[in-house]
């Protein structure tokens, strides 16, 4: 029976101690197992990259225990809702990293400005296109560039994101 499923993505950089990798991967595997969620969820010493999905109020709940588990500041979710599960079971792993770089000298945490910083509303972004040297860079592979980009920006001509780092 199809059923509206509420589809959420979080992901935080923030230093995740190696020795508890594991034990952070049990529960949240435990936890989404009991709350029927299915997706996947990566765990790194640099922090977290997920997208799951579940019943609207299975959902809220795993997203309250993922706040009180992953601790730090509030976490911020995006959801969508789609008429069917996108996923067939829950995945919780630990990788070396939650975005594949192969740059173990970033450290992202110490890279990440203060929000009023680093955050633009439409207009402002506008603005900057319009009137400010920017240089836009699409990270984007190219299949995704090929759906669609801004045309000031710079295509890098990438298949896989692992190729960012050499082409920058």
């Amino acid at each position: 029976m199809d059923q509206n499923i509420l589809i959420s993505t979080s992901y935080r950089f923030q230093p995740l101690p190696e020795d508890q990798l594991e034990s952070l991967r049990f529960h949240i595997e435990q936890k989404g197992l009991e709350l029927n969620i299915k997706g996947l969820f990566l765990l790194s010493t640099e922090g977290f990259n997920s997208t799951w999905a579940g019943l609207e109020s299975n959902n809220l709940e795993f997203k309250a225990f993922l706040q009180k588990t992953l601790s730090g500041e509030p976490l911020v979710f995006l959801d969508s809702w789609y008429n069917k599960e996108p996923f067939r079971i829950l995945r919780v792993k630990i990788r070396k990293e939650i975005v594949t770089l192969g740059r173990p000298d970033l450290v992202p945490w110490e890279l990440e400005l203060k929000k009023e910083e680093s955050h633009l509303n439409p207009e402002e972004w506008q603005d900057w296109l319009k009137n400010k040297k920017v240089h836009l860079i699409d990270t984007r592979n190219d299949y995704e560039v090929e759906i669609g980009t801004f045309k000031q920006a710079l295509n890098l001509n990438i298949k896989d994101f692992q190729e960012f780092p050499e082409k920058v």
